[in-house]
């Protein structure tokens, strides 16, 4: 077969037999890689309940692929799209990275990886992680002087604004 010829060339090219990985072999396999640093439990469920999530997605909308192999970019198009209405932007984002590295490292040799064109984008729509600047020494001395101005000003006991900006810039 052309396949057992594929697969011959690999291992002799590679040094490592061709293996496929089932979709629901996913979590196991994620477990039992080796890795620099030791994670935690808490850490590996969260990817089990990912990679999950994916497995009940595929039984649903692609009964047929059973292997990793055989998830079309298609159908990982609609898994971020199920995961991006479902979840926050984060978790979502998280999750598609977290396929997208489990499908590198365990789709056989010469299989593209149907996630890698989704890893790296950022939303600019709602629910996007927006990035602020703290405050500059020079502009929260300003900031803080002003308040210390305004509550001399204004001789409210009622209303002090000095306390709840140094309160606000400490937290």
């Amino acid at each position: 077969r052309a396949e057992h010829l594929v697969e011959r060339l690999i291992e002799s090219k590679t040094g490592r037999r061709v293996s496929y990985v089932r979709i629901a072999e996913l979590p196991e396999c994620w477990r039992n890689l080796g890795r620099e640093t030791e994670v935690t439990e808490a850490h590996l469920a969260n990817c089990d309940a990912h990679f999950r999530r994916f497995a009940a997605f595929m039984e649903n909308r692609n009964r047929t692929a059973l292997f990793l192999y055989e998830v079309t970019p298609e159908d990982a198009a609609a898994f971020v799209e199920h995961l991006r209405k479902a979840l926050a932007a984060s978790t979502s984002q998280y999750g598609v990275r977290l396929l997208s590295k489990a499908f590198s490292r365990f789709l056989p040799t010469g299989a593209e990886n149907p996630f890698a064109t989704f890893v790296g984008r950022r939303g600019k729509g709602r629910g996007a992680t927006i990035h602020r600047k703290p405050f500059t020494p020079h502009e929260l001395k300003a900031l803080l002087d002003t308040a210390r101005a305004y509550d001399k000003a204004n001789d409210n006991d009622e209303l002090r604004m000095y306390p709840l900006i140094v309160t606000a810039a400490c937290s």
